[in-house]
């Protein structure tokens, strides 16, 4: 655990299996008389719930006169939340986001998940078992009551004053909680640094990628001093960072147009053919975990430019077939 700010820590929670190794937990400590705020917690296992019941000995705190705002539905983010819940606290997010967590649960979410495989052209014998997903692995146990926040609900607590801010693009309700005085924001995933965050296709009513970039734009107007990012390094040079993604998200629009320049192709068949900086930068030889999201990413992709149509599909039963408009 390490003191960014004056009552703000970073409790580093272990993130066992997953390439992001870990997850910043930021812990606002509250003034005499007030309560603590806990943002994003870790995965639902011991590692996890072992760092952060450590952090808060340390601290002299409790669960109990802390509460939780969870950013956005990620596992690594919320699936400690039900061991960490009590009776006298509260777990804030937004509804769109808290509605899946507890529905990683359900067999209807997975089947809504297994629903996407066929568009984006998997073949059957290498459609992944949902059981080798992050969020199905370290999921909550059971349903948690969440107390529903949006763009623009306000906490004060340590000396800071947070105001909500809609960080929607990464997952459909991912929001930020931004001191608009002191210039700086606990931002999530939303902008992190050295990685890229995962823009997927969550449903077919909504251009995300589009929503992520305008939401990036958003961030650039608000002159941040400071990012306090869950994964990775806290970020001070935030314009360029935004930049950096703007640029990267643009190249790879570019790289799937200059693919099907070549031919018609499924997300399968874009992703297989798309360079990937991650292992060896082939789809082929990715773990299940992360086919996952490099499909979903690139379906997000597609769908974008079909949307500003760049490029149009025929929705074919073998999958969805993408080619260049001209």
């Amino acid at each position: 655990m390490e003191q960014i700010f004056e009552n703000i820590y970073r409790i580093g929670v272990p993130l066992p299996g997953s390439p992001l190794r870990e997850l910043s937990c930021w812990f606002v400590k509250g003034l005499p008389g007030e309560r603590n705020l806990m943002v994003d917690c870790g995965f639902n296992n011991d590692a996890c719930e072992q760092a952060v019941r450590a952090a808060l000995d340390e601290l002299g705190c409790t669960m109990d006169d802390t509460d939780i705002f969870l950013t956005h539905l990620h596992a690594d983010h919320t699936g400690l939340c039900g061991r960490l819940k009590t009776v006298n606290n509260r777990v804030y997010i937004r509804a769109c986001d808290g509605a899946r967590v507890n529905g990683f649960l359900t067999d209807v979410y997975w089947d809504n998940m297994r629903a996407f495989l066929p568009p984006m052209g998997v073949p059957e014998a290498d459609r992944m078992d949902v059981r080798d997903h992050p969020a199905y692995k370290n999921r909550i146990s059971a349903p948690v009551e969440f107390t529903d926040v949006n763009d623009g609900w306000r906490i004060s607590v340590g000396g800071y004053h947070f105001e909500a801010v809609d960080l929607a693009g990464h997952t459909p309700g991912q929001l930020g909680l931004w001191e608009r005085e002191k210039k700086f924001m606990i931002s999530g995933d939303h902008v992190l640094a050295r990685i890229t965050p995962n823009i997927c296709l969550w449903d077919y009513d909504n251009d995300y990628l589009a929503i992520y970039l305008r939401n990036l734009k958003k961030v650039k107007t608000m002159q941040l001093d400071t990012l306090l990012t869950a994964h990775r390094k806290v970020i001070t040079e935030v314009d360029a960072r935004i930049d950096e993604l703007t640029a990267h998200h643009a190249r790879r629009l570019d790289e799937i147009c200059n693919i099907l320049e070549s031919g018609d192709a499924t997300v399968w068949q874009l992703a297989h053919a798309m360079h990937w900086d991650f292992g060896t930068g082939n789809f082929a030889d990715f773990p299940p975990s992360q086919r996952w999201f490099a499909l979903l990413e690139v379906f997000a992709h597609a769908e974008h430019l079909r949307r500003i149509e760049k490029v149009s599909c025929d929705k074919q039963e073998s999958g969805w077939l993408y080619h260049m408009n001209h």
